[in-house]
């Protein structure tokens, strides 16, 4: 997304991006990846869930990203 926020922004639009994650997290990702759109902290995806967007990762998925997630 922040490749393109920028063409975004040009057409009138907001990036912002939804995650159950720790404020802190969010931080940090920002920082680390000079995101300059908004982490919206969506404690135990409640909103996502509301907006249909919850899903589970399939247990595939899930064993390959938490491979990766150990990693750092």
């Amino acid at each position: 997304m922040q490749s393109i926020n920028d063409q975004i922004d040009v057409l009138g639009a907001t990036v912002v991006a939804l995650t159950p994650q720790s404020p802190e997290k969010n931080q940090a990702m920002i920082d680390k990846n000079d995101l300059s759109f908004d982490l919206l902290h969506d404690i135990g995806n409640d909103y996502a869930n509301q907006l249909e967007l919850r899903f589970t990762m399939p247990l595939p998925e899930q064993e390959v990203y938490s491979e990766f997630v150990g990693r750092h």
